[in-house]
């Protein structure tokens, strides 16, 4: 199990892109405010193979998944919080 992208959760909604800021500017075009989408939670999606479904995580859950999977390194991070930068 591994993270896969970048998401945002609006309501029931997860949009997702490689990078948060590619997302914004994804939700504009199709006619989502920014100041909608920041009123949503930042995080990734991970494949849930069981279910053939995405799952969504905020950034702290997305944060020990990817150090748990050694998808990334916590003293390699740039900050406290997990970003796509760290990912890829």
């Amino acid at each position: 199990m591994k993270l896969i992208a970048s998401a945002i959760k609006v309501g029931d909604k997860v949009y997702t892109g490689r990078r948060h800021f590619n997302i914004f500017n994804d939700a504009e075009k199709h006619g989502i405010s920014r100041q909608e989408m920041s009123k949503g939670i930042q995080g990734f999606v991970h494949l849930n193979e069981d279910e053939d479904d995405y799952v969504f995580l905020d950034r702290k859950e997305a944060k020990a998944l990817a150090i748990s999977t050694g998808q990334v390194k916590e003293s390699e991070m740039i900050s406290t919080t997990l970003t796509s930068e760290d990912l890829w």
